[in-house]
């Protein structure tokens, strides 16, 4: 997620989020688990964004 903090907006966020959450459950049958934890470090790193 290559923005700053004053440049990402929390709805950009959400249609990243929305998107990659679609594309993790499409290929979650191949490889759930590193999915989950890729999945997860991306909000983390979203969060931190806004939030930090």
């Amino acid at each position: 997620f290559e923005k700053t903090h004053n440049e990402t907006t929390q709805s950009e966020v959400l249609v990243y989020l929305v998107h990659h959450i679609d594309s993790a459950h499409v290929s979650a049958k191949y490889n759930q688990v590193f999915l989950l934890e890729d999945f997860m470090i991306q909000v983390t790193i979203c969060v931190l964004c806004i939030y930090g």
